[in-house]
């Protein structure tokens, strides 16, 4: 009777963390401080749901294109005249390993500003328009822009503390 009461506990509290885990990602984001989402890792359903759930809350417009290695979309809103052009690169596996951002308005500066001075990445110029994230998040952000547009892309990177730091001192902050 004991083993069986333990044993209901046990899977109650395993269910109600299970159940904490999905509802908000609350336990995920805030034990581990990662985003409650990610692109990264994902595979392309998955990246066209959290687009779509994106998508809903925002009420935005979108048009798609879905190709075997990527997803492009173009977000547009009722309200506003901008458009935002996003593309998802996936590896052979279906995998996220990169996105990108396209935007040619107003915004597209202080965007990108916002998120270089996101504190939780920490991100450090490591050459022209190229940022390294902190060795937590492995990223490499990637900017271009023309004068009216701004390109960023986030490339999910996969190396040991000893690479991230060999690539971080070969490129010091200027």
């Amino acid at each position: 009777m004991k083993k069986t009461f333990t044993l209901l506990l046990f899977l109650h509290g395993l269910l109600f963390l299970k159940a904490q885990v999905y509802t908000d990602n609350y336990f995920f984001s805030h034990y581990f401080k990662r985003p409650s989402f990610s692109y990264f890792g994902s595979d392309s359903i998955q990246v066209k749901k959290l687009l779509f759930m994106h998508m809903y809350r925002y009420h935005y417009n979108a048009k798609w294109v879905k190709t075997d290695s990527s997803i492009e979309i173009e977000l547009t809103h009722d309200s506003t005249d901008w458009v935002i052009y996003s593309k998802f690169y996936f590896d052979s596996t279906a995998t996220c390993y990169a996105y990108s951002n396209e935007r040619c308005d107003s915004f597209a500066l202080p965007q990108l500003k916002a998120m270089l001075k996101n504190p939780e990445y920490h991100w450090t110029a490591i050459g022209n328009n190229k940022y390294l994230s902190s060795f937590f998040y492995s990223e490499l952000l990637e900017v271009v822009s023309d004068g009216n547009c701004i390109l960023n892309r986030r490339t999910k990177l996969h190396l040991t503390r000893r690479q991230y730091k060999a690539l971080k001192s070969q490129h010091p902050v200027e």
